[in-house]
């Protein structure tokens, strides 16, 4: 019961992180800015903004692993 408990736990926390480094990533705004700069598609991530991509990205995979252990816990 506790593994099902923590893994309730990390799921929350992960969610909310995911959801907080996404809105760091939205630095240009929506579609009407990208309308304007094609050049601005092409560049490259670096420092901080690399950083945030894939810290991004590995939450992401461990929201999905918590939740298949979460299933297969029942």
């Amino acid at each position: 019961m506790k593994i099902h408990l923590f893994l309730q736990i990390g799921q929350i926390i992960l969610s909310i992180l995911i959801t907080v480094l996404v809105l760091l990533q939205n630095k240009d705004g929506g579609i009407s800015s990208n309308i304007g700069s094609i050049a601005g598609q092409y560049s490259s991530r670096r420092g901080l903004e690399k950083f945030i991509f894939f810290a991004t990205i590995l939450c992401g995979l461990l929201l999905v692993v918590t939740s298949v252990l979460l299933v297969l816990s029942l």
